[in-house]
């Protein structure tokens, strides 16, 4: 979430420090440069945001009279005012967790709940029926359903030798469909499920390149590829091709579904995000379900509501902490910061892990910002040896802005740690003390090296879009000496490579609950999602405050209608695709996932050759790929193989079906690692919409549109439901009751998070960092946005209030590190934040006390909480991650004050950490208030792999046999979308633009209108 601001830097001498009111005696570092050395000295990092470095020598503290020494210099980074009022999110209310509409809801889910037991004998209705479903954002509601309809889908495919899908019969949409479905849920498909499709040649045989809606299905199924399938990556590339091509020659909706795809493929979407834009377009498909269409509307605004609440929480506790007043320098963001983790947890369950998050996120910030902007060499080891030792004694040794850094750091984290410790009875302090372990190493990482040691965590992703979509690219054209174009195709290569990493990860036999890598996935989307047009975490941009507005403010509007049951396997897909893009899956969670179940059982009957039978066009075969892999069902990509020409590419017909290529384009992105058919198709998909993007009608060309900026697998799932909601509504298969029911519980989520965003505003607005801090960035309402981004469900208000207040204190510390703090100061109040030492206060300077104590505070009460309801202490597990973030910081800040360039690879190594992506997913982990076995914390220190693969390796975890729940999984790659969103196009952190605010505005804010018949 730091985005940096190099440009903006202004170096001011210590005497204009001492002007602003700075004491003149405290502690300092006594490793400081010399005067003459630092005016050498030139800021080259880019790191991105959301921030953690280690030291790799002893560091000696010392007491000094001066804090700031006479030749100590201060960058500025000029960051923008926090747009997101204290009050204003405080008043954030939400008629949408009145029992009326839970009623209301309850009756709607038992009429989806029916409607996918109708079509239990339907793999590809069921298929098309959990894809919607998850798409409106209501995995979460029918999870079991799901789970169970895409096991019993998943075992008849594996009975029909999982060559084709469910059968020969499934055209290339079924075949994708239920290749993406099934692997999104970690079911090891098969890439051979797309050969029937291909020709002699190798390519798609013509039938295929016919069918636009299967090309897309095969595009976004492409995007759940593993390394090395070289099918799915044939098939990427195919589709994405295919489906540019086709974009502005189809219809206004299928061009807006083609752009939705090709902008980003539905895995790589943040969640949230991606059902509040499909409710817009599930509402307009002809074969619209109503019901599940007013459910999907009702959840919305239900986990809205319930986000809301979270969100007034994350705030409550960074106003609280006072970071953001304290550390001027600093970028306050704790709505953007809350939207991250919203982006990783979304569901309404994850409340407390999602505020936690946010709180992580925006003390990352913090962070960042002191070793990027403010801190000297000296202070920042300091820092990060505090951090490291995490030793209250420690704060002594800091100066004054990096003491109040480091205790709230410390705080908060232990704070967490009494959590997890009170509920669980396991300490996970010492985990997430020890989320990342890293060494100064004097050296400029190039993007090889980066890239070759920056898959530590599923933040790799996020950190490779934020880093690379924003502030590597100018990095990359002067190494590579290319033109922009070039490096941005070569950056979108590496993006979808790191997510075939991230794909095949999901579905191996990790020790992570599905809930973990869930987080870790969306860790990716959300980050993604922030940059993908800019540092939208830095930049308060109208694209984010649109982002956090649609999630967090404007319910969705309701309409009641009739239930149109699905009567097969695709009717059932059809149905769970919009009740999950409408943000709905929370709701059906337990219909989707029976219903997926019994789907994919009929898939391996089949001999998983063909979707759900070899009659399913490319539309459906995509549709059911990528539901079933969404749900972790191991569809193989050998689905699509049926559509396939004799010269390998789509067959005629396919090509001419744009729906299928969307559906194939979608389905493209959940591709594992290795799945070179999936790329091809997603290549192709891709291509072929771009191409017919103008010249389709304007609905079509809106969902091209949509889907070429960012896949649904991508997309944060709050905000691509509320567009879906949109598209949706304008469908000619719309349902009306489930449009009725997406609206009202879009109002009744936002009503939550309204809720939980007024919480966190208090946090933060009583801690008030943000008046002692006037350097740093007040973001809570970004901040609530990130935790809402990686998990938005309603019942995980808690968490998401604590990511909130987790992304503000990053938010502030990164400004402490990045603009404001000199390198002794930021020194002591690393070692501060190591030790943990609540003595370590009296070394820190004033700004610093008061961060450290709001870190500190914050953080033992997480641990308080967690131990009270769990009896574990996670404290040790929380104040690892932050002091190895904040050693990440300091190494950055070494390389400024000492005048060395690191190669681009040498900061991506150390990136992954200072990007603080570990931070916040140790965080979403420990505060979800999940079971906790203790051998999954160790597992959590030992293998970091969730928290650096990429999409592709993240796709294949989601279907193996983890030790995470699924919640945990899932808030993994709602971090990664979520992240994704809010740097899309800019720093939407730092910089509060419309964009941001819209994003914020929607979200948390308006409510969708409803009309009541």
């Amino acid at each position: 979430m730091a985005g940096r601001a190099e440009a903006g830097y202004v170096t001011e001498a210590s005497a204009e420090l001492h002007d602003r009111g700075h004491p003149g005696e405290g502690w300092c570092c006594s490793r400081s440069g010399s005067a003459e050395f630092r005016s050498k000295v030139s800021h080259s990092s880019i790191k991105t945001s959301l921030s953690l470095p280690k030291i790799n020598r002893p560091l000696n503290c010392l007491p000094s009279s001066v804090i700031y020494e006479p030749e100590v210099s201060r960058r500025r980074a000029n960051y923008k005012p926090n747009i997101w009022d204290h009050d204003l999110i405080q008043s954030l209310r939400s008629d949408y967790q009145d029992e009326a509409y839970a009623k209301r809801a309850e009756k709607l889910k038992e009429d989806v709940k029916h409607c996918m037991l109708q079509e239990a004998a339907n793999p590809l209705a069921q298929l098309e029926l959990i894809d919607p479903i998850q798409r409106l954002g209501m995995g979460h509601i029918f999870d079991k359903e799901i789970k169970g309809a895409l096991n019993i889908i998943w075992e008849g495919h594996n009975k029909n030798d999982n060559k084709g899908g469910l059968g020969d019969n499934y055209d290339l949409y079924a075949t994708s469909l239920l290749f993406r479905l099934l692997r999104e849920h970690g079911y090891h498909v098969s890439q051979d499920v797309f050969n029937k499709f291909k020709d002699e040649g190798g390519g798609l045989i013509t039938s295929v390149t016919e069918d636009i809606n299967g090309i897309l299905s095969l595009y976004e199924a492409s995007h759940l590829a593993y390394q090395g399938e070289t099918l799915l990556l044939e098939c990427r590339t195919f589709t994405c091709t295919y489906l540019k091509a086709i974009k502005e020659s189809v219809d206004i909706m299928l061009a807006n579904k083609l752009g939705h795809a090709l902008e980003l493929p539905l895995h790589w979407r943040t969640q949230r995000l991606e059902a509040l834009w499909y409710l817009n377009i599930y509402e307009n498909e002809e074969n619209m379900n109503p019901t599940l269409l007013e459910l999907a509307k009702l959840d919305f605004n239900m986990v809205q509501a319930t986000h809301q609440r979270d969100l007034r929480k994350a705030s409550s506790w960074w106003s609280s902490l006072g970071l953001g007043g304290k550390l001027s320098f600093s970028r306050d963001r704790i709505t953007e910061c809350f939207f991250l983790a919203l982006g990783v947890m979304f569901e309404p369950q994850f409340g407390y892990p999602r505020v936690e998050l946010a709180k992580v996120f925006q003390l990352i910030t913090t962070i960042d910002d002191i070793y990027d902007v403010f801190g000297s060499l000296d202070e920042l080891e300091c820092f990060t040896d505090a951090v490291d030792r995490w030793d209250i004694k420690s704060i002594d040794r800091l100066p004054e802005y990096m003491k109040i850094c480091f205790l709230a750091l410390y705080n908060t984290t232990n704070q967490m740690g009494y959590e997890i410790l009170k509920d669980q009875g396991i300490n996970i302090i010492p985990y997430l003390q020890k989320a990342a372990k890293w060494y100064y190493s004097g050296y400029k990482p190039s993007l090889e090296e980066y890239l070759n040691n920056g898959w530590v965590s599923s933040s790799g992703p996020v950190i490779l879009v934020h880093a690379f979509l924003l502030s590597k690219l100018p990095t990359a054209t002067q190494e590579a000496n290319v033109s922009e174009m070039d490096a941005r195709n070569h950056i979108e290569d590496l993006i979808f490579s790191s997510w075939k990493k991230l794909n095949e990860e999901v579905r191996t036999a990790s020790p992570y609950p599905p809930h973990f890598i869930n987080c870790a996935l969306n860790l990716a989307r959300v980050v993604h999602c922030i940059y993908q047009h800019g540092d939208g975490h830095t930049v308060q941009d109208r694209n984010t405050k649109d982002r956090l507005t649609s999630l967090l403010v404007r319910p969705i509007p309701l309409v009641h209608c009739m239930l149109q049951e699905a009567t097969n396997p695709l009717a059932q897909l059809e149905l769970i695709d919009p009740i999950q893009r409408l943000g709905m899956g929370h709701i059906f969670d337990k219909e989707i996932k029976g219903a997926l179940n019994i789907i994919w059982e009929g898939h391996n009957k089949n001999d998983n050759k063909g979707g759900l039978g070899d009659n399913y066009d490319l539309y459906a075969t995509s549709l059911l790929f990528r539901l079933l892999r969404e749900h972790g069902y191991l569809v193989s990509q050998d689905v699509f193989n049926k559509f396939k020409d004799e010269g390998g590419g789509l067959i005629t017909s396919v090509t001419e079906d744009i729906n299928g290529i969307l559906s194939l384009y979608e389905a493209s992105h959940l591709a594992y690692q290795g799945e070179t058919l999936l790329l091809e198709c997603r290549t192709f998909t891709c291509t072929y919409l771009k191409a017919i993007k103008e010249s389709v009608d304007i609905m079509l060309a809106n969902k091209l549109g949509h889907a070429l900026e960012l896949p649904l697998h991508w997309r944060t799932q709050r905000l691509e439901a509320l567009w879906y909601l949109n598209i949706y509504e304008n469908e000619e298969n719309m349902n009306p009751t489930l449009l009725e029911l997406a609206k009202l519980d879009f109002n009744m989520v936002q009503a939550t998070h309204q809720r939980d965003l007024r919480k966190a505003s208090s946090w933060w607005s009583s801690l008030g960092l943000g008046g002692k801090l006037s350097f740093s960035r007040d973001r809570i309402t970004e901040c609530f946005f990130l935790a809402l981004g990686v998990m938005f469900e309603p019942q995980f208000g808690y968490p998401r209030v604590e990511l909130a207040k987790v992304c503000q204190l990053i938010t502030t510390i990164d400004d402490i590190y990045d603009v404001f703090g000199s390198l002794d100061e930021l020194e002591c109040f690393t070692d501060a934040v190591d030790r943990w030492d609540i003595k370590s206060i009296d070394r820190l300077p004033e700004y610093m006390k008061i961060c450290f104590l709001a870190l500190y505070n914050t953080t033992n009460q997480m641990g308080y909480e967690i131990l009270k309801d769990q009896g574990i202490n996670i404290i040790p597990y929380l104040q690892k991650a932050w002091a190895d973030l904040c050693k990440a910081m300091l190494v950055e800040s070494k390389w400024y004050y000492s005048g060395y360039k690191p190669s681009l690879e040498e900061y991506l190594n150390n990136g992954w950490v200072s990007s603080s992506g570990p931070v916040i997913l140790v965080h979403a982990f420990l505060l979800s208030k999940q079971p906790i076995a203790t051998q999954v914390l160790d597992g959590l220190d030992r293998n970091p792999g969730l928290i650096r693969w990429p999409w592709k390796k993240l796709n294949e975890e989601v279907r193996t046999a983890s030790p995470y729940p699924p919640h945990f999984i899932n808030c993994a790659l709602n971090l990664a979308r979520v992240v994704h969103c809010i740097y899309q196009h800019g720093d939407g952190h730092t910089v509060q633009d419309r964009s941001t605010k819209d994003r914020l505005t929607s979200l948390l804010a308006q409510p969708i209108p409803l009309v009541v018949e």
